[in-house]
């Protein structure tokens, strides 16, 4: 299997960009927001947030776009547009979790994001704000998650397997594919 030549968004991508933007959101310092899957050592104290990546689905994918080889280039490419409905979990854990994670909620269906945050990710929905605060230790931890649910197209380009004919051996008989002329390029 060939290895991609180039990529266009990627999964570290969506992490930085969700980062940035609950950083930006509450005006925390750097390190509050963390990704489950590279998370190091939780926050000392204080509020934090955690992106957790519950699922992602492929949508039908075709064959994507073929660029054939020319004089610069040796091999054709080969473009597929993976679109992926992608759901990712983000928790709020702290002094007011619930009203915090229902605010960033709010703020993720507001008109000011179709012109940042959707115009890399496509929206497609939050659930309800669900409470987990427990007692833990004799304390009350206070933790509050919701599911954000977007589509992202986590492209990528290939060489195209490329040729001009093909020899095949059917029966014990040597036949080459293509039989016609090519067609005019």
């Amino acid at each position: 299997m060939s290895q991609p030549l180039a990529k266009t968004l990627t999964v570290d991508a969506v992490n930085t960009l969700l980062v940035d933007y609950l950083t930006a959101f509450f005006q925390w310092k750097s390190g509050r927001v963390l990704v489950e899957t590279q998370a190091d050592a939780r926050p000392p104290s204080g509020v934090y947030a955690t992106i957790w990546w519950k699922e992602q689905e492929l949508l039908p994918q075709n064959f994507g776009s073929f660029i054939p080889p020319e004089a610069e280039m040796e091999e054709g490419i080969q473009t597929l547009d993976n679109e992926t409905l992608c759901t990712v979990r983000i928790t709020l854990r702290g002094l007011k979790a619930y009203s915090l994670a229902s605010e960033v909620r709010y703020s993720l269906e507001a008109a000011g994001r179709w012109f940042d945050l959707w115009r890399v990710l496509g929206f497609s929905g939050c659930s309800t704000v669900t409470d987990l605060s427990g007692s833990y230790g004799g304390r009350i931890q206070q933790r509050a998650f919701f599911d954000l649910s977007f589509y992202a197209i986590f492209g990528r380009t290939y060489p195209l397997d490329w040729f001009d004919a093909s020899q095949w051996q059917v029966n014990g008989t040597e036949t080459i594919y293509p039989r016609e002329e090519p067609v005019c390029l």
